[in-house]
């Protein structure tokens, strides 16, 4: 998707899917923003483990390589500042989702939020549910992070369920939050 986002006064900000010549970008990205987004609220230990564990280069280069998965990139310019993840054919563990699309990721790089940029990627994954005859987004938020959960209830996702998160080796909750899609968004 290369197009210019509405409400980004900056011509040079687009969405576009990642390229294998910028897969080490997205992980450097996929880190940094994790890291950001993170680290206040769990040890050094348990985020470097995470860290080491999910999102190393080898990782995140199999996701991409995974049909199942799409990835985009928030470009400013040349900066990338944010990216979002899609999954296909996923579930919850306690729920049960029919034709459904999980937005697996979601982040922008701290200094480039409240920009739009989150709202033009969940504008973006319901494109792309509608195309594979999805009637359904879904997603997963930490309990703890007020931010997110309150920017999902304002794009429409409501609370479905919780799940188990570990972040190193503390076990954390999360909500699965739900949106339901119409034809006409």
């Amino acid at each position: 998707m290369n197009e210019i986002l509405p409400g980004i006064q900056h011509a040079d900000l687009i969405i576009r899917k990642v390229l294998n010549s910028e897969l080490q970008q997205l992980a450097e990205l996929s880190r940094t923003t994790f890291f950001d987004t993170y680290h206040a609220y769990n040890t050094p230990e348990d985020m470097q483990l995470y860290l080491e564990t999910n999102l190393n280069d080898e990782t995140i280069f199999k996701e991409w390589k995974n049909s199942e998965n799409l990835f985009y990139i928030a470009w400013f310019g040349t900066i990338p500042v944010g990216y979002c993840k899609l999954a296909l054919h996923t579930q919850p563990d306690h729920v049960c989702f029919e034709h459904a699309l999980e937005i697996a990721r979601l982040y922008v790089v701290k200094n480039y939020k409240n920009l739009g940029i989150g709202k033009r990627f969940i504008e973006m994954a319901k494109q792309v549910a509608l195309q594979n005859a999805c009637s359904l987004l879904w997603l997963i938020a930490w309990k703890q992070n007020h931010p997110a959960i309150s920017f999902y209830e304002k794009q429409g996702f409501t609370i479905a369920g919780e799940q188990q998160f570990i972040l190193g080796k503390d076990v954390q909750f999360d909500w699965v939050m739900k949106a339901t899609l119409s034809n006409n968004l």
